[in-house]
């Protein structure tokens, strides 16, 4: 688990907006707390733990794709494709040339049992835990992935104790198979780029 940011943050679920953002965006003024890259076929990802929040970015050659939960998406300046309105649950499909993509974000009641769903090795998943002034709970964020032939699985935890609720995202980047055939890749694994080159 990364260590903990001392800065007193603002938490809360009702502020959170998703956006689908056509190539890189600049996530420093998002405030960035912990990050992993990782190759997945011949993509690379990085998975970005923001405050009380994430990123996905999905590269592949010069075109690259963003997924974004954040309470500030007026700081984003990028080509949005999707934003999502104040209201969740919130579902969202598109298909780029031969990558399809669909999310899904679920509010759900904080129980005690709020961490990821799904099973992830320690080396697929990040955690981060957030100072917040007053509070009995700290928030955490989870994020977990899994890659596969054809398909980059990720689902993310954010919790906000003080309402009592934390929201769920399960995102899949999947490619076509023709893609997958044409490039002659063995069934992917995600691994840091250091870890390829041993």
């Amino acid at each position: 688990m990364a260590d903990r940011s001392r800065n007193t943050m603002i938490h809360s679920a009702s502020t959170l907006r998703f956006l689908l953002v056509d190539g890189r965006v600049p996530l420093e003024p998002l405030r960035i707390l912990d990050r992993r890259r990782v190759q997945w076929l011949d993509h690379r990802v990085t998975f970005y733990a923001l405050g009380t929040s994430h990123a996905i970015l999905l590269e592949y050659g010069d075109t690259a794709l963003t997924e974004l939960l954040t309470c500030v998406p007026t700081a984003v300046q990028a080509h949005i494709l999707e934003l999502s309105g104040a209201h969740l649950p919130y579902t969202v499909s598109r298909t780029f040339d031969s990558l399809n993509y669909r999310c899904r974000l679920t509010p759900f009641e904080l129980c005690g049992r709020d961490g990821l769903q799904s099973e992830f090795s320690s080396e697929d998943r990040i955690s981060f835990t957030y100072h917040a002034e007053g509070e009995l709970e700290e928030p955490i964020t989870y994020i977990g992935w899994r890659g596969g032939d054809s398909t980059l699985s990720v689902e993310t935890v954010h919790t906000y104790p003080n309402e009592g609720q934390g929201v769920r995202s399960e995102s899949t980047f999947e490619l076509s198979c023709r893609t997958v055939a044409l490039k002659g890749s063995p069934a992917a694994r995600l691994l840091p780029p250091s870890a390829r080159s041993r």
